[in-house]
């Protein structure tokens, strides 16, 4: 009987979480966009104008006058930010953001607006490039250890790249569905269609999974050197461990507490950092992403 009622189940299964995986939203961040009057986006242009003439000249002092070409870097990046307070985010206005606060030294700055550029835009190469460059500089070389299994198959990459394993689910679910519509007129192996049924249950459970994993909040980054991360949401807690990280490096949110957010590095260590030294990529923490937790026992003597 469970033989004969298999192809009514994965029919269900298989639409209810394509739809969950192409309905949750790819991980667009709560950006404004780019609207506005028309004298917003001429002063935005005017921003943006001068914000590059000031990195052409960075670039050019930076051998012969590097204090100079610093300010020049930081001109540039304050007329971006200026030009984005006033259109809203865009993959172009963060890119050139982030670069600027790179050349100017500002390394978290520069990994969080390029983490948010590639929000926006996953599969621009020039972001994934920039991205990459300021990883390479970020101090701290803590060797990250792959969440779950998924996580694993990942870092191992067993599996394909998001954009393959999206246009592999749409081709299966096409030949399932199409199967399905053809066995109503003429015989099909039954066999085929529940390959092709678990094939798209497969997919669809992997782009799911992307997808949430890269929502807004629940990850953030590093805006300061030498922060503590400590055992409890307060400053009387005790470090968790004896280093102390630098800015740029990139943190998993875990909980949130008033002043305070639960992090997790790379390589899995947990603690509390105040939320004045992290900053969410995507624009703001993810209270569902992150709920809070019960706070940990206090130690006699924490510093």
């Amino acid at each position: 009987m469970i033989a004969a009622r298999l192809p009514a189940m994965l029919i269900r299964a298989a639409a209810l979480l394509v739809a969950a995986a192409f309905a949750v939203a790819a991980p667009a961040h709560p950006g404004r966009s780019v609207v506005g009057p028309e004298s917003e986006r001429g002063a935005a242009a005017a921003l943006v104008e001068s914000a590059q003439a000031a990195f052409r000249l960075g670039t050019e002092l930076l051998t012969a006058d590097p204090a100079a070409s610093r300010r020049q870097f930081e001109e540039s990046a304050a007329g971006f930010e200026q030009a984005i307070a006033l259109v809203g985010e865009t993959p172009g206005l963060l890119l050139n953001l982030g670069n600027a606060n790179l050349k100017a030294g500002r390394l978290g700055p520069a990994i969080l607006a390029l983490r948010n550029a590639r929000l926006l835009d996953p599969s621009d190469a020039r972001i994934a490039l920039s991205l990459d460059r300021a990883r390479a500089l970020q101090r701290d070389r803590i060797a990250a250890e792959p969440e779950g299994v998924w996580g694993q198959l990942l870092a191992a990459a067993i599996a394909p790249p998001p954009a393959l394993r999206q246009t592999a689910l749409i081709l299966v679910n096409v030949c399932f569905w199409g199967l399905l519509a053809l066995r109503l007129v003429r015989p099909v192996p039954l066999a085929l269609i529940i390959v092709l049924g678990v094939a798209t249950l497969a997919g669809a459970a992997t782009i799911l999974l992307d997808r949430l994993e890269a929502r807004p909040g629940r990850h953030a980054v590093l805006m300061v050197d030498n922060a503590v991360l400590r055992r409890g949401s307060g400053e009387s807690f005790a470090p968790a461990i004896t280093e102390r990280p630098s800015q740029g490096l990139e943190l998993r949110v875990v909980a949130l507490r008033p002043g305070w957010v639960q992090v997790r590095l790379p390589d899995g260590a947990e603690g509390w950092m105040r939320d004045d030294q992290v900053a969410p990529v995507g624009g703001g923490f993810d209270p569902l992403a992150a709920p809070g937790v019960p706070l940990p026992k206090r130690e006699s003597g924490a510093g």
